[in-house]
């Protein structure tokens, strides 16, 4: 469950310059420092490593660009008289590839858990070790008590990772709907026709989901477990913190802050 201080925090750190918005939490700071380690001493895991936090920040930017196109062709509605089938088609795809950029983060988190990991060779390549850990005492051992903690730490992962599954495995698709003056509400569906998605915290009614609240908890939840991760990692590595100064800006952080205000609201009665 998210509370109202969980969102203070990651709010925090989300600024504004005459450049746009930016994102400066310790994910952002430790791939600074990475970089400047992995250049300063030739060693292929912190090459690796350095690497898959690339790869990580193109997905968080994709992530912000993604958010804002979509609220960008709400506003288009009504302009033209072709806006109403192309944000059904548009806003499909993206929503779409929201679910894909959220989940390719984690698999490099698991690329990176599996280099930093106490027995590499014996790690899944894949970020599904929920079960993996409960299933042999010996995977935690393997992967180390404070990898294993944060793993276990991401609870709400299903939430993500199953509706991706289904739309890019099973046949699932995306349904946006036409009331586009109430904000970008979707659902995704299965070959039951059947509602996938009833997080009841994200439901604009008890079918339809709230795509301003979905994204606003969802990424929450994803910066602040990157932050902790990056935290361990660095230790684990033993970078030490010299610039606290990186920024990452994106298309839609501005967008991220109101609607996590709407978050906010939403669960303060719960």
């Amino acid at each position: 469950m998210i509370t109202v201080k969980d969102i203070q925090r990651f709010r925090s750190q989300i600024g504004k310059t005459d450049e746009g918005y930016y994102y400066n939490g310790d994910i952002i700071c430790f791939c600074s420092d990475l970089l400047i380690a992995s250049a300063r001493v030739k060693n292929e895991k912190l090459i690796q490593i350095n690497n898959y936090q690339k790869y990580i920040l193109q997905d968080l930017w994709n992530l912000g660009a993604i958010i804002y196109k979509l609220e960008w062709m709400r506003l288009q509605l009504g302009t033209d008289d072709n806006s109403e089938s192309l944000w059904y088609q548009f806003a499909t795809v993206d929503i779409e590839n929201f679910y894909v950029e959220f989940r390719s983060i984690f698999d490099y988190i698991a690329e990176i858990v599996k280099v930093v990991a106490n027995k590499p060779g014996q790690i899944k390549n894949t970020f599904n070790m929920q079960e993996w850990l409960k299933n042999n005492p010996g995977h935690r051992n393997a992967l180390g008590e404070e990898l294993a903690n944060l793993v276990e730490s991401v609870d709400w992962f299903p939430a993500i990772k199953e509706p991706r599954d289904l739309i890019i495995h099973c046949g699932g698709f995306t349904l946006p709907f036409w009331e586009h003056k109430k904000g970008i509400l979707f659902q995704v569906y299965g070959e039951s026709l059947k509602p996938f998605v009833k997080d009841e915290i994200v439901m604009y009614n008890q079918n339809v989901v709230d795509f301003q609240l979905y994204s606003a908890l969802y990424l929450c939840k994803l910066f602040l477990f990157l932050d902790e991760f990056s935290k361990t990692i660095r230790i684990k590595l033993n970078i030490p913190k010299t610039n606290s100064a990186a920024k990452l800006y994106s298309l839609g952080f501005d967008l991220l802050m109101q609607w996590l205000d709407k978050l906010t609201d939403k669960i303060k009665p719960l």
